[in-house]
């Protein structure tokens, strides 16, 4: 549902791409569902749509949140068992 709203709200989810991101990248490990996995994997892209779209003008925003969230994914998939889990993270 989350990924919904990052998507739909475009650039005016902004405000709200921090601590959504610290959120997300708790559960891209989590052991319990692969479904949320799934969508963490998913959503991560809309949350750097929406600051490049509110501010296109300062990329090294962009770069940080692009480097965290390629240091975690990487993280979990070298833990991760399901294949369609993976997919979802590459």
């Amino acid at each position: 549902m989350l990924a919904v709203f990052i998507d739909e709200l475009g650039s005016e989810y902004a405000p709200y791409v921090e601590p959504t991101s610290r959120i997300m990248l708790n559960l891209i490990s989590y052991e319990a569902n692969d479904g949320i996995r799934n969508s963490v994997a998913g959503s991560l892209p809309g949350l750097i749509k929406c600051v490049k779209d509110a501010q296109p003008s300062d990329p090294s925003m962009l770069i940080n949140m692009g480097r965290a969230f390629m240091e975690e994914l990487w993280k979990a998939m070298q833990k991760e068992t399901e294949t369609d889990t993976l997919i979802c993270q590459v």
